[in-house]
């Protein structure tokens, strides 16, 4: 668990992957920098000024983090960071969800807000789910240029590992180990 200052900065990093970490109250939670096709996953930013921020990175995949109480900005997007794959994320009670600082760059829509099939839990979504399936009816709005076309009406919950079940996998993986063996001693001993 991190707190305070900048949680984690990627400056130039290529094919990495960040996930299950906790950031409360840093300034900016997760950061990179001209880093591209790296994987963000499972992470928890808390409160603190922002929380994801992506300056001239591309082609990163974030998805399942939860950013919450942001008092700025949830995700920065600075000059022409674009092609990122943005599903299953929680954007919950931040000030503002997402901005995009890019003087000089074209409009058009440069991140991937959802998977084709699933997009992320927003806070401030209020469009209605009259068929039940956990998915928006309508696109959450980010921009004229930008929406998620699948918005969740839940915060994804990743299911955790229940930690009874570790005995009995530890007992079965240990019955089989002494069978196999028993079964290997026995063919050797016949050779």
């Amino acid at each position: 668990m991190f707190k305070g200052g900048i949680g984690i900065f990627l400056h130039s990093a290529f094919q990495n992957e960040l996930i299950g970490n906790s950031i409360t109250d840093a300034t900016s939670g997760i950061t990179l920098e001209f880093s591209n096709a790296n994987i963000i996953d499972g992470n928890i930013v808390l409160g603190g000024s922002g929380g994801i921020r992506l300056d001239g990175s591309n082609n990163n995949t974030v998805r399942k983090n939860v950013v919450k109480d942001c008092e700025q900005l949830a995700l920065t997007f600075w000059r022409n960071a674009s092609q990122n794959l943005f599903y299953l994320n929680g954007l919950i009670n931040n000030t503002k969800n997402v901005e995009e600082y890019r003087p000089g760059f074209p409009a058009f829509p440069i991140n991937i807000w959802d998977s084709g099939t699933v997009g992320n839990f927003w806070s401030d979504y209020n469009g209605t789910d009259t068929n039940g399936d956990g998915i928006g009816d309508t696109p959450y709005v980010i921009d004229e240029n930008n929406q998620d076309n699948y918005p969740l009406v839940e915060p994804y919950a990743i299911p955790e590992f229940p930690s009874w079940i570790i005995l009995p996998l530890f007992l079965i993986v240990a019955v089989v180990a002494v069978i196999f063996k028993k079964r290997l001693t026995q063919s050797s001993e016949k050779l």
